[in-house]
């Protein structure tokens, strides 16, 4: 059985042969990245988007997809590298599924006064 973490590095390694971590650097500054390759299996959804520790995010942030300005999944971080992540997708918005090129951002919660 091939564990979790080598089936993440063997698509982040893929990620950067194929060039898609570029993407990440122009949507760096608007904090809106985008999800850059996709891994479905029977026990867990993994993907993986085009941006990492070089732009901010961190392993246990949450973050939310979405898609013509809505809201269509929400993930976990599980491992972050300089410029690519993984992160297990956690909900879905009813009849939504995450897309190649979806946008991701981290979930920011308002305090409460």
């Amino acid at each position: 059985m091939v564990s979790r973490l080598s089936i993440s590095h063997v698509f982040l390694r893929l990620a950067f042969a194929l060039g898609l971590l570029r993407v990440a650097q122009a949507h760096a500054a608007s904090a809106v990245f985008p999800v850059v390759a996709f891994e479905g299996t029977d026990r867990a959804d993994l993907l993986f988007i085009g941006a990492g520790l070089g732009s901010g995010l961190r392993q246990g942030m949450t973050c939310i997809v979405f898609r013509e300005g809505r809201q269509v999944a929400e993930l976990l971080l599980v491992e972050t590298r300089q410029s690519v992540s993984s992160a297990l997708i956690v909900g879905t918005e009813a009849m939504e599924a995450v897309r190649l090129g979806d946008a991701v951002s981290v979930k920011t919660f308002k305090a409460r006064k």
